[in-house]
């Protein structure tokens, strides 16, 4: 969209490299001439499961192509010297698979052992999502250690959001970080930026 124009035109993606993206326009053809005209536009879009994306940019050619069943114009845009997360999470989240366990749990107001099995299954600097063989109450504070890439995650606190029943015996918990030393905290960080491949 234009900011003369805010009316915004929709696109498909066909091509991103270094230096361009290609995008397909096959409606409000109105709209886009009145974008190619001005050719400084705003462009925005959504990285599934992730966040709202928006950057300036400048369209540097386009044409049209018509076809037996569609007409559609195809313009190539720059890429943005600098592009705006409009997040929807606060940290970025990786797809991992590894065992964890739940060792307390809070129980009136101290911590008492416990011994609870799972698997986890995503992981950001914020927070990770389980899955457990036996439920776990929603808003309890517990203290859970796992493993990331052979490397020992142990006694952080958090507290669990959400709790999801798949199966009778299965469990889907999902948990913020209350307590993270910076030891761990930089092992977390640094698995999610090597493994950013993964992002959901």
């Amino acid at each position: 969209k234009n900011k003369e124009k805010p009316s915004p035109v929709k696109t498909s993606v066909l091509h991103i490299d270094n230096h361009q993206i290609a995008v397909k326009i096959t409606e409000n053809w109105d709209s886009i001439f009145y974008l190619i005209e001005k050719r400084h536009v705003s462009a925005f879009y959504n990285h599934q499961g992730d966040a709202n994306y928006d950057f300036d940019t400048e369209i540097l050619t386009h044409r049209k192509v018509v076809s037996k069943n569609e007409k559609s114009i195809i313009c190539i845009l720059t890429h943005a010297a600098q592009i705006r997360r409009r997040q929807r999470r606060k940290f970025i989240r990786v797809r991992v698979s590894s065992p964890l366990v739940i060792n307390h749990a809070m129980m009136g107001q101290q911590f008492v052992p416990v011994v609870i099995q799972g698997t986890l299954i995503d992981m950001s600097e914020g927070g990770c999502c389980f899955k457990l063989k036996e439920p776990v109450q929603v808003e309890n504070v517990i203290n859970i250690s796992f493993f990331l890439q052979k490397q020992e995650i142990e006694n952080v606190v958090c507290q669990v959001l959400r709790l999801t029943a798949l199966k009778d015996t299965e469990f889907l918990c999902h948990v913020s970080f209350l307590e993270l030393n910076d030891e761990n905290r930089s092992k977390i960080k640094n698995f999610v930026l090597n493994n950013i491949n993964r992002r959901i």
